[in-house]
């Protein structure tokens, strides 16, 4: 299973989906419903669409848990119960994004080729 941008978002439990632009440039970004494989939300294009960053972190305030939100050229691979960040870019990175006592943490994922539990990167 792989996907970019909503087909990457479909894996998880939530996404932040910039559906609603396609009729208004100026609408809001979403959270949509995921198959819910992956107990987290996933925000693609973080670092292109400008909105990104700033809606995740409105999104995020009012959802439990994680986000992963992945740069353009930047990828990540689950393998049953274990992830690694990989890109095609130097440039482009992965985040964990969360909400924590009323604290914003934007986290940067260390990109490897080996794999680490993915429990850990879903944990606040």
């Amino acid at each position: 299973m792989s996907g970019l941008s909503a087909g990457s978002i479909c894996w998880f439990k939530w996404g932040n989906s910039d559906s609603r632009k396609f009729k208004d440039k100026n609408a809001p970004l979403i959270r949509v419903r995921g198959l819910g494989f992956i107990n987290a939300l996933h925000c693609p294009h973080y670092d292109i669409e400008k909105d990104r960053e700033k809606e995740l972190k409105i999104m995020m305030k009012k959802t439990a848990g994680v986000s992963i939100a992945l740069d353009n050229c930047a990828a990540i691979e689950i393998v049953n119960d274990s992830y690694r960040i990989l890109s095609s870019k130097a440039t482009a990175n992965a985040y964990r994004v969360f909400w924590k006592k009323n604290k914003y943490f934007k986290e940067v994922i260390t990109k490897s080729t080996a794999f680490k539990p993915l429990a850990i990167l879903l944990k606040k």
